[in-house]
């Protein structure tokens, strides 16, 4: 299962350290927009109940949009929860059961 981004912005120390943080924010924020537009412009295209599928042409390709627009945002949000695993685990206290190459 996908986690979505989390709302909250990248703080200062993590941007220093991760500095794509910044313009992936900028990503996510840009494609909750689009989706709250397709939906507001297309509200059927988004009912996965719905049995008769899209309408029209426009629906049908909002309803993708919107399939992908939040696979993407699942995306997003794995990749963010890895960098912080990843500055945790290089911030955390060596070992003496660490492998020294």
């Amino acid at each position: 299962m996908h986690r979505a981004m989390d709302e909250s912005l990248p703080t200062p120390s993590e941007l220093q350290e991760d500095p794509e943080l910044a313009v992936l924010r900028i990503l996510a924020t840009s494609l909750r927009m689009a989706e709250l537009a397709l939906l507001s412009s297309h509200p059927a295209s988004y009912e996965p109940a719905r049995s008769d599928g899209p309408r029209t042409e426009q629906e049908a390709y909002a309803a993708a949009l919107l399939y992908q627009i939040e696979a993407l945002e699942g995306v997003l949000g794995e990749y963010v929860e890895s960098t912080r695993r990843l500055r945790d685990w290089s911030r955390r206290e060596p070992s003496d059961r660490d492998i020294r190459f």
